[in-house]
């Protein structure tokens, strides 16, 4: 089992303050947007993240799978602002390095854009935001065992700890198979069985 897709397939629901992880495609309908929890900063971020995975849905057929927010850093205390923001999202599509690159930055710069722009500094421990206060990952086969990988297909790019991963597939015809174990009433374990693969990893920003 590759042990990158390990670390970017497993989920759990973050013994943060708030958090949500779905086997398939996630419902907003599941979140109250509008409901008093006195926590300005989960609420406005959600909003933002709603508004974003809409459009990025409508644009580019991301489908957003897992979402949380961390509202604590290393040291593992709870300050009230927001660390990092993890998202996962998903396009079955068939793509090679270049494209899967330019659409995971457009994706990334993306979401970036739309948070520095619309939320105010006071929700994030460091603002404005950059690569460093995300863990994104976009997905080309999330489970989905009619798509079938080719050789030299991108699996999956992530950007975990300021640094990004591409996740490339060495042997064709391969399809991952994403399972997923409740081990607990409020956690969830995603574990992805993958295809051979090898990975690019890469300090941010890449050198061009």
């Amino acid at each position: 089992m590759n042990l990158l897709l390990m670390m970017c397939a497993i989920f759990c629901l973050f013994d943060d303050a708030h958090s949500s992880e779905k086997q398939y495609e996630f419902s907003w309908d599941e979140v109250d947007l509008d409901e008093d929890n006195g926590d300005q900063s989960y609420e406005d971020t959600l909003v933002a993240v709603n508004k974003y995975s809409e459009e990025i849905k409508e644009k580019y057929g991301a489908i957003l799978r897992l979402y949380g927010f961390h509202y604590a850093g290393s040291d593992k205390v709870y300050d009230g602002k927001i660390h990092e923001v993890d998202l996962m999202y998903s396009i079955d599509k068939n793509v090679k390095y270049e494209e899967a690159r330019k659409l995971f930055y457009e994706l990334a710069d993306r979401l970036i854009s739309e948070i520095n722009e619309n939320l105010p500094g006071q929700c994030f421990f460091h603002y404005p935001i950059d690569y460093s206060d995300i863990h994104f990952t976009l997905a080309f086969n999330y489970g989905d065992k009619r798509l079938l990988l080719k050789k030299d297909d991108i699996d999956l790019v992530a950007i975990y700890e300021n640094e990004i991963f591409y996740n490339i597939v060495e042997k064709e015809g391969e399809s991952a198979e994403m399972i997923n174990e409740q081990v607990s009433p409020d956690v969830y374990i995603t574990r992805d069985i993958a295809p051979a693969s090898r990975c690019i990893r890469r300090p941010l920003p890449e050198q061009e």
